[in-house]
């Protein structure tokens, strides 16, 4: 707006503007940036009236007017009526003179109905075209997607939002902690957004890395939302299976005797997942006088695990004293994930002993599905050392105090199993076949164990056994705790420490936020950035707590603040 004075005055003149009409108090007055003539200077909130002066001597002032968004899509224009008066101590533009005037503004309406996606506690800007995507990435292991969706502007009718594409994909979908895909969203929560989780089951296959597309469509009697489509999420699949396979047993113990054999033991191979070919495992050992299953085939159809026995006899009938030997596996496929696939040897103790079995063997090491121990199976009855029923940890298990914490407990469950409750600190992880270390498997003492027969003399190898990840892991449930409202003088605590699901370590948190407002000067912006650079270092400390004083938050606004907990 120009207020132009067609005679120069000779005293100050005083211009006031005033907005009035329909919705007249949408309507602002802004002071126009120097830097970039004819826009608003965006430091500048506004005002729905204006007093400026033009220097004596000048004649021109310059103002910028808007309306702010009023969020309804309407389709109709507002006209708005600008009041203008001048005064003066300059007799021309004196206030007797009765310089009024006014003018209308036509104020159109820009709002559109349409369906904002973004990813979880994504820092970007939601996406609301249906030309565009989203792709969030997660590995195949409990693959979780989330997303927020709301409405750009206020319906006039409820809108139901439908999940289409590829629903049948997803084990589940919930929305704000709620089973179901379609929500019902009313006028009066038009700008809350909604958490939507889309979660993958792991199917243990092979099949590789994949896409899923969802996106929502809205059913209402508002014909501005009626059938619009959001941008597509697309879910990617990171495949994390691996074409291994598993040794029940790596340390064997087999009788030898004057007339042969007297004892046999052996082991399962376990395959990670189906092949699309048969896998043939060849078996070998330079050891001429052990003798063991030779070949192990695992079929599409048949890739159940597979047993190899074992037994021995002595080398030399002459000399009555045990020895030691190795089997060694040779995998061959028509499946390029399995051929060649590396399998762990086996050391074979062949015995000249009194017993009739071989002595216990680590069997099988499982994560709970709480994940705050584990299950370890022997392959058969033990003396449970000294019989009771509690055992030190460190007694049986190498790194025990490392692996398990260092007030982890052990616990016989019966004679063949032990139940491991970690304690603080634990470090023990589900068993990485691409990355393996000692963290990732339980490693038995040898010397220890026997079997449950009376006069047992042989006792158990140092062996190990992979960790094997919890057959239905417990996601963990997140709780945040902080008033609805605060003072404008006052800071606020939000509080995730609620949380549940660690496993007895600690969660990793990462924290968010939304705004469902529109920033309309600088310092808005630079509060609302801020505030997530604030965030960020939360994240980056790990900190379970949010601590937010009374400048982190900007007076009559609303935040939704988001959290994400991952465990271990």
């Amino acid at each position: 707006l120009v207020v132009n004075l067609t005679v120069p005055a000779t005293k100050p003149v005083r211009v006031t503007l005033r907005g009035g009409g329909r919705s007249g108090g949408n309507l602002r007055f802004y002071d126009e940036d120097s830097d970039n003539p004819g826009y608003a200077l965006t430091s500048d909130a506004g005002s729905t009236s204006v007093a400026r002066w033009i220097p004596a001597g000048d004649t021109i002032l310059t103002l910028a007017a808007g309306a702010l968004r009023d969020r309804v899509n309407n389709g109709q224009s507002v006209v708005q009526t600008i009041t203008v008066s001048l005064d003066s101590d300059d007799a021309i533009y004196g206030r007797e003179r009765n310089f009024i005037g006014s003018f209308a503004v036509t104020v159109l309406d820009v709002d559109e109905s349409l369906i904002a996606v973004n990813k979880f506690l994504a820092t970007t800007d939601p996406v609301t075209s249906d030309a565009a995507a989203l792709t969030a990435k997660a590995k195949e292991n409990a693959a979780t997607f989330v997303f927020t969706a709301a409405l750009t502007s206020l319906p006039f009718s409820a809108v139901r939002l439908e999940v289409k594409g590829d629903v049948d994909a997803f084990a589940s979908i919930s929305v704000d902690g709620a089973d179901g895909g379609n929500r019902t969203v009313e006028p009066a929560d038009w700008a809350s957004a909604a958490t939507y989780e889309f979660r993958v089951a792991d199917d243990a296959v092979l099949s590789g890395d994949r896409n899923y597309s969802v996106w929502f469509v809205a059913r209402s009697d508002d014909a501005n939302y009626d059938g619009r489509r959001s941008a597509t999420m697309t879910c990617q699949v990171i495949e994390d299976d691996v074409a291994f396979a598993t040794v029940s047993g790596k340390a064997l113990t087999v009788g030898a005797g004057v007339d042969g054999p007297t004892f046999s033991d052996g082991y399962w191979i376990t395959l990670s997942a189906p092949p699309t070919a048969n896998v043939v495992v060849s078996l070998d050992c330079a050891d001429t006088n052990v003798f063991y299953t030779k070949r192990l085939l695992f079929t599409p159809d048949n890739w159940d695990r597979k047993y190899v026995a074992v037994n021995a006899s002595l080398a030399d009938p002459d000399v009555l004293e045990g020895r030691t030997a190795r089997l060694t596996h040779y995998v061959e496929s028509a499946d390029a994930f399995f051929d060649d696939l590396a399998v762990s040897d086996v050391e074979i103790a062949v015995e000249f002993s009194v017993d009739s079995v071989p002595p216990p063997k680590l069997e099988l090491v499982r994560f709970l599905d709480g994940g705050n121990g584990l299950d370890v199976l022997f392959d058969s009855p033990t003396n449970m050392i000294d019989g009771e029923w509690d055992i030190d940890c460190a007694t049986l298990f190498e790194y025990a105090a490392q692996q398990f914490g260092a007030d982890g407990t052990c616990a016989w469950t019966n004679s063949s199993a032990l139940r491991v409750t970690f304690g603080a600190g634990a470090q023990i992880v589900p068993f990485d076949y691409v990355a393996a270390t000692t963290l990732n498997s339980a490693h038995l003492k040898g010397g220890l164990l026997k079997n449950d027969l009376d006069g047992a003399t042989l006792t158990s190898a140092a062996q190990y056994a992979e960790a094997q990840k919890p057959l239905d892991p417990i996601l963990p449930a997140i709780s945040i705790t902080a008033p609805e409202s605060v003072g404008k003088c006052d800071g606020v605590v939000l509080d995730a420490r609620g949380a549940t699901g660690g496993g007895s370590r600690a969660l990793t948190y990462n924290w968010g936020v939304l705004t469902s407002w529109d920033a309309e000067t600088d310092a808005d912006m630079a509060s609302v950035a801020a505030l997530e650079a604030k965030l960020q270092q939360a994240d980056a400390a790990g900190a379970v707590t949010l601590d937010l004083g009374f400048d982190d938050l900007l007076e009559g606004r609303a935040y939704d603040f988001l959290i994400a907990a991952t465990n271990f």
